[in-house]
């Protein structure tokens, strides 16, 4: 009796872990690269209301800016008012009104002596072709903050940036869309 009691205890231990913990506590894997989703079966249904944190877009003085230009750096920021414990961040084509086009991703960021500290990682998915225009979690401890520089070659047109973000295995939003994270070229016509 008292070994099942402890077996018991050790059950439930261990099921409390992964409520609050993550299974995919090294990073979101390459089935949800091109539709950010999360696997229901594993978590449930995304949350419907607006997520409790803020994205911003801010160029090399600090400034939070809404446009773009080719070859330069920019930081993408994500603050929780909750604690998080993993996401997927990618910047998509967009057309002017921010509705992404496909699963077409643009730029890329750029690894910094911060990743470490802040548990990011690219979302490598092929060892043949990496890519670094999709960035992850490393571990699943608790974040309040994601920041990471960004650039892109050439000019696109509209992009917008596209999180799938989780407190847990239970509570996450995936493809949120951030107004903040909506940007045009410099030079684009202003219709926005």
């Amino acid at each position: 009796m008292i070994k099942f009691i402890f077996f018991l205890i050790y059950i439930i231990s261990i099921s409390l872990f992964i409520v609050n913990g993550l299974v995919e506590s090294k990073g979101y894997n390459c089935e949800i690269r091109q539709s950010l989703k999360l696997n229901k079966r594993i978590h449930g249904l995304p949350q419907k209301n607006d997520p409790p944190f803020i994205f911003q877009f801010i160029n090399s003085n600090g400034i939070h800016v809404k446009n773009y230009e080719v070859k330069r750096n920019y930081t993408i920021r994500i603050v929780g008012f909750s604690r998080y414990r993993g996401f997927i961040i990618q910047a998509r084509a967009a057309d002017i009104n921010g509705n992404v086009i496909g699963s077409l991703t643009e730029g890329v960021f750029m690894e910094d002596k911060l990743w470490d500290k802040l548990g990011i990682q690219y979302q490598s998915c092929s060892k043949q072709y990496p890519t670094m225009d999709s960035i992850t979690h490393v571990n699943d401890k608790q974040k309040y903050i994601t920041e990471a520089k960004w650039s892109t070659e050439r000019e696109i047109g509209p992009i917008q940036f596209v999180i799938t973000i989780a407190i847990n295995d239970k509570v996450y939003w995936d493809k949120w869309t951030p107004l903040s994270g909506l940007i045009y070229p410099k030079q684009y016509p202003s219709h926005h």
